[in-house]
C-alpha cells in the first residue's frame, strides 16, 4: 500500500460513490509506482459492489485516463493496473460525466502539505477581546473584567 498514491486519491478522484470505493481499493494496493494486480472479485468484495461493476467502473477509469492496464490477465495472474495521477481533474460536479483530460504527468506525485503561518503573541494580543466586556486585552496576562466583576485567567 502506498500512502502517497492513496492520499492522492483521497484528494483528487473525480468519482464519487462505488467508482469512488473502487478507486481506493486499487490504491490500497498500489505499491509507490502505482502498479497493482488484485483479481475482479478481490475488487468487488473490497469496494462492496458486483465484479460486473468493477468491470465496467475500471473501463471507464481507464478512458478517463486515470488508470492504465499494464498486462491483462492469462487465467492464472490477474491483471496489473497502473493508477496514473494528474495534475488536473475536473470538477466533482462535471455535466459530462467523464473526466476530460487536459494534462498527463509520469509518476505520481506526493500531494503538497499545507503549511499553516506561525502565530505570535503580539498576533493574538490586537485582536483578543474580553468575551464580557469587550475590551482588548493580553492573553499572556491576567484581566479584570468590570462587566463580571472577576479576575480572568
Amino acid at each position: 500500500m502506498s500512502i502517497k498514491i492513496m492520499s492522492w486519491v483521497w484528494d483528487q478522484s473525480p468519482y464519487q460513490g462505488k467508482a469512488l470505493l473502487l478507486h481506493l481499493a486499487l490504491a490500497d494496493f498500489a505499491n509507490d509506482d502505482g502498479l497493482c494486480w488484485p483479481s475482479q472479485p478481490i475488487l468487488a468484495k473490497k469496494a462492496r459492489c458486483t465484479e460486473r461493476h468493477v468491470r465496467d467502473t475500471v473501463s471507464q477509469m481507464v478512458g478517463d485516463g486515470f488508470l492504465e492496464i499494464v498486462e491483462q490477465s492469462n487465467g492464472i495472474n490477474s491483471t496489473r493496473y497502473r493508477l496514473i495521477a494528474r495534475k488536473s481533474v475536473p470538477p466533482r460536479n462535471s455535466t459530462t460525466g467523464r473526466a476530460e483530460i487536459q494534462d498527463r504527468e509520469s509518476g505520481n506525485p506526493s500531494p503538497k502539505n499545507h503549511q499553516e503561518p506561525s502565530r505570535t503573541i503580539s498576533d493574538t494580543v490586537s485582536s483578543t477581546k474580553c468575551p464580557y466586556c469587550k475590551r482588548k486585552y493580553n492573553p499572556s496576562k491576567s484581566h479584570s473584567c468590570s462587566a463580571m466583576n472577576m479576575l480572568m485567567r
